[in-house]
């Protein structure tokens, strides 16, 4: 993070060391505050939610002369050649880059939800490590979420390492939360960045210095269910009608609905680009928010959420991709998992985003990424003989950890309702004042899923400028 003051440059790796050196400095930048607000965005581009902080961009180096400031790129991923899928190779480069990860002179630590990124690296750290230096694999399963534990037991049994699940009948929840706020120097995004940090907490309470971590698998790899569409508009693109049809058979266990109606939702997706449409998934936070408010940032409110930059002529899939990994999603994936586990002295490590692995899966026919609509197909491919048959059949995809209706309805319910009762944002003309109120009782007594989305960044919102601002 970086701010030119006067003649000077002053940079820090977290925000909180420049507002110390420069109070002045806690000026709100609005236009971050909508985006996080109206569309669930965070960390897209260099502006932070302070208005004259930024962030320097990945794999960018800054250049400061004469008062100026020079930001430029000095890596990216390359499409020079295109390979076809070879289970023997992709597993030996996998293996290597996890060999990488794994120096260390202290016990390593893995996160475990029983999933296919999270196991596929416990799996990989054992055999290289060895009975004796098998890592520590930690699960954190909160309420009111999807209940993995029998997967993530499995892989226990198969493995044979040691394992903690983190317990959370202890944990002091508006406490906690306010911690995390505070170590993240700007809001975040679900309550999964809480889960986190608590289990985060854990990991280092109990000794460990290096965790090794899944997060990247699902945009490098191709693991969302929102990804088949541009995947089949990307067959249909070149033509490949006959790969279509067999990866439209294939997908009900996947997506979990009817071939029928996977055929509906990508007519409307191939309709949704064919007329310029955002494509934005949620757009509940709209109703709650001032006029004025969407009207000062309307075009933010039409912008494509996952566009196809300018001169680019990639397929639709792997432009999806790549937004998801430089633009999207990862950037602020990783801000919350380096402050989540720095905060408690962890040094947490990446396999799935090495650039040089990315690079490797980047060089493969996009074909192979959902190849017969099987998410992450190239891994689940590779990981043959490694995981349990439980593991690697598995195609259904959970969420992060976390459950936003819960928290919000159950958990901060008093909480939310004096904060709409407060002055904290009569400074802000955001959010609609007349029936806010009125409209959270509704929400909760409904317990709508939609809207709590919402309310949990409405909450964060008021905590971060209580904590940060005033």
């Amino acid at each position: 993070f970086y701010i030119k003051y006067n003649n000077l440059l002053i940079l820090s790796s977290e925000i909180k060391a420049i507002l110390a050196f420069l109070p002045d400095e806690k000026k709100i930048n609005e236009k971050s505050i909508f985006k996080f607000i109206s569309r669930g965005w965070a960390d897209t581009n260099e502006e932070t939610f302070f208005k004259n902080i930024k962030r320097l961009p990945a794999s960018s180096l800054l250049n400061f002369s004469l008062n100026q400031i020079k930001v430029k790129k000095y890596w990216k991923l390359k499409f020079e050649k295109t390979i076809n899928f070879d289970k023997k190779n992709f597993s030996k480069i996998f293996k290597e880059n996890i060999s990488l990860h794994l120096n260390s002179d202290v016990p390593i630590a893995t996160t475990l939800s029983g999933g296919l990124d999270s196991s596929s690296i416990t799996s990989i750290s054992s055999d290289l490590l060895g009975k004796s230096k098998s890592p520590h694999a930690f699960s954190i399963i909160p309420p009111h979420t999807v209940d993995e534990s029998k997967l993530i037991n499995e892989m226990i049994r198969n493995l044979n390492i040691e394992h903690t699940y983190c317990n959370l009948s202890e944990v002091n929840i508006v406490k906690t939360f306010d911690q995390v706020i505070l170590a993240h120097d700007e809001p975040f995004l679900s309550s999964c960045a809480f889960y986190q940090y608590i289990l985060r907490k854990l990991i280092s309470e109990l000794g460990y210095k290096v965790l090794l971590v899944g997060e990247g698998g699902d945009e490098l790899l191709g693991g969302y269910r929102r990804m088949i569409y541009p995947y089949l508009y990307s067959l249909k693109q070149e033509g490949k009608n006959s790969i279509i049809n067999s990866t439209l058979d294939k997908l009900e266990s996947f997506l979990g609905i009817p071939k029928k109606d996977a055929i509906i939702n990508f007519s409307n997706y191939s309709r949704m680009i064919e007329v310029g449409e955002s494509g934005q998934e949620n757009i509940e936070a709209y109703s709650y928010l001032d006029d004025s408010f969407l009207k000062k940032y309307h075009a933010l409110l039409k912008a494509p959420s996952y566009p196809i930059k300018k001169g680019r002529k990639e397929n639709r899939f792997l432009s999806h991709l790549i937004y998801h990994i430089f633009d999207r999603d990862i950037p602020y994936t990783l801000r919350t998992e380096d402050r989540n586990s720095m905060a408690h002295s962890l040094e947490s490590r990446v396999p799935f985003l090495d650039h040089v692995f990315a690079q490797f899966v980047f060089n493969h026919n996009f074909v192979e990424f959902m190849y017969e609509g099987i998410n992450k197909s190239m891994l689940r491919r590779s990981m043959l003989g490694n995981l349990p048959n439980l593991i690697l059949k598995n195609k259904k995809k959970y969420g992060r950890p976390g459950n936003n209706s819960y928290f919000v309805y159950e958990l901060l319910c008093e909480k939310i309702i004096r904060m709409i009762d407060s002055d904290i944002f009569d400074d802000f003309n955001w959010f609609k004042r007349n029936n806010l109120k009125s409209r959270f009782l509704m929400d909760k007594d409904a317990f709508n899923e939609k809207s709590s989305s919402f309310w949990f960044r409405y909450y964060v919102l008021g905590r971060w400028i209580a904590l940060k601002i005033a």
